[in-house]
C-alpha cells in the first residue's frame, strides 16, 4: 500500500495563501476560502465592518498590519446568525499595527467565530 504525502501543494488556497485587502471604510468582505492570511494595504480611514465569507469548521484565518483609530465590527454571510467571542483585549489602531486571529468554531446556518487581536512589533524574544 502505497501512503500519499500531503504538503502544502495539494492544500486549498484557504489553507496556503496569502492576499491584500485594500478597502479601509464602510462593508469589506473577507473570502475565506482564498487566502490563510490577509495583509491590510493601508490604514483604516472610518468604521469597517469586515464582512466574512467562505469560512469553514476549524479554519484560523489571520489578517495582519492592521490599523487606524477606527470601529471594527465582525459579521459574516451565515443565513441565520453570526456569533462572535472575543478572547482578550480589544483592538487599539490609534499606534502599532495589530494582528487580528479569528477561527470558525461552526460553519452551519448559525456561524460561531473566536477572535483575538493584539499590537503587533518585531521580536526575537518572547
Amino acid at each position: 500500500m502505497s501512503l500519499t504525502k500531503v504538503t502544502s501543494d495539494v492544500l486549498e488556497a484557504r489553507y496556503t495563501d496569502a492576499a491584500v485587502i485594500s478597502g479601509t471604510t464602510g462593508t469589506i468582505s473577507v473570502d475565506w476560502s482564498a487566502a490563510a492570511v490577509y495583509k491590510m494595504n493601508a490604514s483604516l480611514t472610518g468604521a469597517t465592518t469586515l464582512n466574512f465569507t467562505g469560512f469553514v469548521k476549524g479554519q484560523v484565518l489571520t489578517i495582519h498590519q492592521l490599523q487606524g483609530a477606527q470601529t471594527v465590527t465582525l459579521t459574516s454571510d451565515a443565513s441565520s446568525s453570526s456569533t462572535f467571542y472575543k478572547i482578550g483585549a480589544d483592538y487599539d489602531g490609534s499606534s502599532d499595527p495589530n494582528i487580528l486571529q479569528v477561527e470558525c468554531l461552526d460553519d452551519s446556518a448559525n456561524a460561531l467565530f473566536a477572535f483575538t487581536t493584539a499590537t503587533i512589533a518585531t521580536s526575537t524574544t518572547i
